[in-house]
């Protein structure tokens, strides 16, 4: 996959030819991509592949021997075994993409063996060379971070610091003709430049991908819903205009003030505060299994859709400049006599952290929850489960998909967020 391949790679001097960048957003993607446009080619030569532990290597043989590539070979082991014994000395030059915490290693870092053709490597050659590139100026780098994702598919995008400080929406090579097109946020932007994004979108999806392409045709259609009902807001004056806007994470949809972006994934652990210690924060509001709870102080509407029930924002009266500006910002806007706000209630609680011991996230299933305002909040649930009923001394009955929020997670700011509130 081409993550593997952005920091680093195998050194094509010693290749008779170059090697072949599948470019597979995920694996699955293999054989109806590259296999089916490369396998005629490849069918009278030899084939050498390589990948980051070998397991997806023998996979991918046997699907070009499927469809006639005799000779196919792979290293066994991967890379990753490749440099536990030759390290920088290698033909791997650059750092070793890997999918946990480590995020990208340097080879010697991985050496097991300490023998004395490791211990003759000089220093120049041990510290190896940065064949990464920043997709934007092309300056050597080799960082990747789950802060720098693509905007439109969240796929990683490698950039320099510079920038990365300089852009507040990121974009993978694939979506690169989608810059100055598609923004997941559009609250600095006038009515004129919706519009213009607008014209853009919809000759995207008339006419560049007019046949085939039904995912990519699915998102462009979103989008231009979504700049629509922005427009509307901004006429209706439902909305307003910030030129200041923060520059917001793209997984949470929170400012950078409150998340630097590595909350998802391996990634996803407690941020660091800017001035407070852990032990300085506050104690963790108490909670347990069975409270009933609504959308509280840190809710953000970018994230989890409307605070009200389904049905209800059509019912309620148009919102104050105060009000607008709440929601502008990603958090709660107080409601009016007829609005209802949804409830729900806490079936888990658990660390929101990967590896924390604060039991600061919980699950909450929504009272009249169904598959249409999930779609409309955007919310990601888990899969619903059916209790035992053994266990239960009844028929089985299935749970509903819960969604998960933090309960007093620590922001880079240092204060406790809590998505949702007790209900006295």
């Amino acid at each position: 996959q081409k993550n593997q391949l952005q920091p680093g790679k195998s050194e094509e001097a010693i290749m008779p030819a170059p090697a072949l960048n599948p470019n597979t957003v995920t694996f699955s993607h293999f054989d109806s991509t590259f296999c089916s446009k490369y396998s005629d080619s490849l069918k009278d030569k030899k084939v050498l592949m390589y990948c980051t532990g070998g397991i997806r290597c023998v996979k991918a043989s046997a699907m070009l021997k499927q469809r006639g590539v005799e000779d196919v070979s792979h290293l066994s082991g991967g890379i990753h075994r490749y440099v536990e014994k030759y390290g920088s000395s290698g033909f791997y030059k650059g750092k070793v993409f890997v999918f946990d915490q480590r995020v990208a290693l340097d080879p010697d870092s991985m050496v097991t063996n300490n023998d004395e053709r490791m211990k003759n490597v000089d220093a120049k050659q041990r510290d190896g060379k940065i064949v990464g590139k920043c997709k934007e100026c092309n300056v050597p780098e080799d960082q990747i971070s789950g802060a720098t994702v693509c905007t439109v598919c969240r796929d990683l995008v490698l950039l320099c610091p510079s920038c990365k400080s300089s852009m507040d929406e990121y974009y993978c090579e694939r979506h690169d003709l989608w810059k100055n097109i598609y923004f997941t946020f559009l609250g600095k932007f006038t009515v004129e430049e919706l519009q213009k994004q607008l014209g853009e979108l919809r000759r995207m999806h008339d006419v560049t991908y007019a046949k085939g392409h039904r995912n990519v045709r699915r998102t462009l259609r979103r989008q231009i819903d979504k700049v629509l009902a922005r427009i509307k807001d901004l006429k209706d004056g439902t909305a307003v205009v910030e030129r200041d806007a923060k520059r917001r994470c793209r997984t949470c949809f929170e400012s950078e003030e409150i998340c630097d972006g590595l909350c998802w994934g391996f990634w996803r652990s407690v941020q660091s505060p800017y001035q407070m210690t852990k032990n300085e924060c506050d104690k963790i509001l108490a909670i347990k299994v069975g409270d009933r709870v609504g959308p509280g102080p840190n809710w953000n509407v970018l994230r989890h859709g409307s605070r009200l029930e389904l049905g209800s924002e059509s019912k309620s009266r148009k919102r104050s400049k105060s009000d607008v500006k709440n929601v502008t910002d990603g958090s709660q806007s107080s409601s009016s006599s007829l609005e209802k706000v949804k409830e729900g209630t806490v079936i888990e609680i658990k660390p929101w952290a990967s590896g924390g011991n604060e039991m600061d996230c919980v699950a909450v299933v929504w009272d009249e929850d169904d598959d249409v305002g999930h779609k409309q909040s955007g919310c990601r649930k888990r899969k619903g489960k059916k209790r035992n009923k053994a266990s239960e001394g009844g028929d089985n009955v299935a749970i509903r998909q819960s969604e998960i929020y933090r309960w007093g997670a620590v922001a880079r700011n240092g204060k406790r967020m809590y998505d949702v509130e007790l209900i006295s």
